[in-house]
């Protein structure tokens, strides 16, 4: 009779077999035996909705699966496996897998539950483990409400823009906002599609934003109430106060621009003011979508009506040398904190003629004594500003 590694038949196993025509499996050796072991030490764990588990089984024959059951159920769920790893000490190649599985406990009640973890090989031969935990009862987060920006004091003017995320374990239902009180309630725009804030599962944190119309109000102070409520009516809420300014915004330019003739480049500056303060200012030609932002150097003197910060004075030196010689209209744009936007728009006339500058005597190389008389001519399609001379760079 040829004898199995691991097992020495007698007569009895051979009259087993006979009869019952059952295979019977070799007897694991101290070398060969299943091994399971598990990463965490998981007796007497508290555990809310979710139950990490993971570790490495090993089998002379390999490993079929690993399989995890809690509380004595009759279904077991099965684990992740990577053959990928080293083996373990005795065993070879492909005989040594890493498991892991995320288990939902979420539906179980408050209470302490055995999980049992198996791993079985390919020859049938199983190793188990058997742990205790302790199931919390999951007590859901208190609704949250949240602010993009700081908008306690804030100055304001036509529109105030409102955004940030609200949070709530039974989902969002809405998100609105009134002003002092009245029943003017404005619904915000929802968009769930985000990260859930901490404590929060997929679809329970909501970003929302909402333009809130101040046309209507006086100037001086004003409370903005911001509500969030969830699906199960639970609300959170949030106020704070505005200042309602009677000052519009305001852009101007240093020069008259209009209908000027101009070549190569063209230099655009003037002040901005919000009283939100002055975001950005920017230029672009012709409607194309070729805006270019200025720069902005906030002015000590805001221009009447508004306070400290809220005018900017603004400079961007335009580009114009790829522009076709004839009308072309440039639009000024400065937009606000708070997202008002004032424009206006000029033309300028581009030509292919360069600015040219002549000087009645060739003085290089002269040898001067005391002064040093120039003249000549200067020439430029946009007019003349000024025209300077220095020494030595």
């Amino acid at each position: 009779m040829k004898k199995i590694p691991g097992w020495l038949p007698t007569a009895a196993t051979v009259l087993a077999v006979s009869v019952s025509s059952q295979m019977l499996l070799p007897a694991a050796t101290a070398e060969n035996a299943p091994v399971l072991t598990v990463d965490q030490d998981l007796n007497n764990t508290a555990v809310q909705k979710t139950l990490h588990i993971s570790g490495t089984a090993s089998n002379a024959s390999e490993v079929n699966y690993v399989c995890v059951n809690i509380g004595g159920q009759s279904f077991w769920t099965n684990a992740t496996l990577d053959s990928t790893v080293s083996p373990a000490d005795g065993f070879s190649a492909g005989e040594t897998v890493k498991y892991s599985l995320d288990l939902d406990v979420s539906a179980l009640a408050a209470g302490k539950y055995t999980v049992n973890v198996a791993a079985r090989g390919k020859d049938d031969t199983l190793t188990q483990q058997a742990f205790v935990v302790d199931m919390n009862e999951v007590k859901a987060p208190d609704p949250q409400l949240s602010f993009d920006r700081d908008l306690e004091g804030t100055n304001a003017y036509g529109t105030l823009s409102l955004s940030g995320t609200a949070s709530n374990a039974s989902g969002v239902d809405y998100v609105c906002a009134n002003i002092d009180g009245q029943a003017n309630w404005q619904n915000a725009i929802l968009d769930t599609a985000v990260t859930p804030a901490d404590g929060f599962s997929d679809g329970e944190t909501a970003k929302y934003s909402l333009k809130l119309d101040l046309s209507a109000l006086s100037a001086g102070e004003h409370t903005i109430n911001v509500a969030a409520r969830g699906k199960d009516e639970t609300l959170v809420q949030k106020s704070f106060t505005i200042h309602v300014m009677g000052t519009e915004p305001q852009l101007s330019l240093d020069k008259g621009l209009d209908g000027a003739n101009a070549y190569g480049g063209i230099t655009i500056s003037g002040e901005a003011s919000h009283i939100s303060g002055v975001q950005y200012v920017c230029i672009n030609t012709d409607g194309q979508n070729n805006w270019k932002n200025a720069t902005l150097e906030k002015k000590d003197t805001p221009a009447e009506g508004f306070l400290a910060g809220d005018t900017v004075q603004y400079s961007l030196n335009l580009d114009i040398s790829s522009l076709a010689p004839g009308d072309h209209t440039l639009e000024v744009a400065s937009r606000g904190n708070d997202e008002t936007v004032v424009t206006k728009f000029f033309t300028i006339h581009v030509v292919n003629t360069a600015p040219q500058l002549s000087v009645d005597k060739n003085w290089n190389g002269a040898n001067v004594h005391g002064t040093l008389s120039l003249s000549g001519v200067a020439s430029n399609v946009s007019g003349l500003d000024y025209v300077c001379v220095n020494t030595d760079g």
